[in-house]
């Protein structure tokens, strides 16, 4: 079982540097089906959040024109990653698209690139109502000039329109507690301590 601990452990490891350099479909489907409970661990950060901080959507230009790769967040959903775990703020796979898109202000390409991102991620079963530690949603740290956009896709049906606050949110003040997210039917809640 110790031994087991450690494949899985380092099969993580290996897993979010194959996101990091954006592997191929195999190689994150093998590494994934090795984690085990790891793939969700918050420590460094569970493999969705991993893939939410590195992929792009056409705007690299080492990648030129590449996919958001999806088919690697895929890979790893197949293999029981989670859409919605939470690092240890509290921060989903949405949250870390937040904070890009409020970094890329001003970039159409990236912004846009990020919402289609933010949109794969949904459609995956990604929750918008999660509140990280600070209890803010994703779409509560959203920039306000998109939280229409990113709340009214699909019909309006993420619920989450009065979400939209603004910019001026202070997202950082948890850094040392932890967090989490746990299920009860269709409910979700974040506890932190």
């Amino acid at each position: 079982s110790k031994r087991t601990s450690r494949t899985a452990s380092a099969a993580a490891g290996a897993l979010h540097e194959a996101l990091r350099v954006a592997a191929s479909v195999g190689m994150v489907r093998l590494l994934a089906a090795n984690c085990g409970r790891e793939i969700n661990a918050q420590w460094p950060q569970p493999a969705a959040v991993t893939w939410a901080s590195c992929a792009s959507c056409g705007w690299n230009a080492q990648l030129s024109g590449a996919s958001c790769k999806v088919e690697l967040l895929d890979a790893m959903l197949a293999c029981g990653a989670s859409v919605n775990a939470a690092t240890r703020e509290g921060d989903t796979a949405l949250h870390v698209i937040t904070k890009r898109l409020q970094a890329a202000a001003g970039d159409l390409r990236r912004v846009q690139g990020l919402q289609i991102i933010w949109h794969q991620l949904v459609s995956r079963g990604a929750d918008t109502g999660i509140a990280n530690c600070n209890g803010l949603t994703p779409l509560d740290t959203a920039p306000r000039s998109l939280c229409m956009g990113l709340s009214s896709r699909h019909g309006g049906s993420y619920g989450a329109r009065r979400h939209c606050v603004p910019k001026n949110v202070d997202t950082t003040s948890c850094r040392t507690r932890s967090c989490s997210v746990t299920s009860r039917g269709s409910q979700r809640s974040t506890h932190c301590f």
